[in-house]
C-alpha cells in the first residue's frame, strides 16, 4: 500500500523530475491508494516538490493544493479547479485529453505548450462528440474549463518549463535498441512517434 512516508520518499528520490497522480482530491488534498492522504497544504516537505513539473488527475487541487505546490517550488503544475467528471458511455475520451499534458511534457514541449496542446485536444474530442454523444461533449467541455495550467497565471507555476527529453525514456530507447540488436526478445518498432500521435489527437476536424 503507498503511504505518506513511501509516497515523500519516492518524491525526493535522486532523478525524480515529473510527478503524475491519479487519485481522490479535495481542495486541499490529494489522495492515494484507500484514500491514504498524499499531500496536503502546508503540511509536507518542500524537497518533495521542488523543481518539479506536477499532474495531478484529481478532483479541486487546483483551488489550494496546486498553488501550494508551486509556492513550496514546483516549477509547474496540471490540475483541475473542480471535480473532473467523465461519462461511462466513452470515458477513454476523457483520459486521451488529459494524458496529452504527459505525452506533451514528455516529448520536450514546455508548460505552456503543453496546455495549449491538450486544450486543442479537448476542443478537437468536444467537437467530434457533439456529433455522437451530447453529454460527453458537456461533460468535456466542463474538464477543459476546469484545468488549470501555467497558461492560466503565475499561481500554476512558470510556462517555460520543461523536461525536455527526460532521461529515463532516452535511457529506455537505448536499452530497446541493444536489446533488438542482440536479439533478447522481439521487441517491434513503434508504428508511430509521440509527436506524430500527439498532432493526430489534437488536430481540428
Amino acid at each position: 500500500m503507498l503511504t505518506r512516508a513511501n509516497f515523500a520518499a519516492a518524491c525526493k528520490k535522486r532523478g525524480v523530475v515529473y510527478i503524475a497522480g491519479v487519485g481522490h482530491g479535495s481542495s486541499r488534498v490529494f489522495t492515494g491508494e484507500r484514500g491514504a492522504w498524499l499531500w496536503e497544504v502546508c503540511n509536507y516537505d518542500p524537497a518533495e516538490v521542488k523543481g518539479k513539473i506536477i499532474h495531478l488527475l484529481s478532483c479541486k487541487t487546483a483551488q489550494e493544493l496546486g498553488p501550494d505546490l508551486v509556492k513550496k517550488g514546483a516549477c509547474a503544475y496540471f490540475g483541475y479547479d473542480r471535480n473532473f467528471t467523465i461519462t461511462w458511455n466513452y470515458p477513454d475520451v476523457f483520459w486521451l485529453c488529459d494524458s496529452v499534458i504527459d505525452l506533451s511534457l514528455c516529448s520536450g514541449f514546455d508548460a505552456e505548450t503543453s496546455a495549449r496542446l491538450t486544450i486543442q485536444a479537448y476542443n478537437t474530442q468536444i467537437n467530434r462528440m457533439r456529433g455522437i454523444h451530447g453529454p460527453t461533449a458537456v461533460w468535456l467541455t466542463w474538464d477543459r474549463d476546469s484545468l488549470k495550467t501555467p497558461l492560466h497565471g503565475g499561481i500554476y507555476g512558470e510556462k517555460t518549463c520543461t523536461l525536455k527529453l527526460i532521461w529515463f525514456v532516452r535511457e529506455l530507447e537505448e536499452e530497446l535498441t541493444e536489446m533488438r540488436e542482440e536479439e533478447w526478445v522481439n521487441i517491434p518498432e513503434m508504428d508511430i512517434d509521440t509527436q506524430e500521435w500527439l498532432a493526430k489527437i489534437t488536430e481540428e476536424t
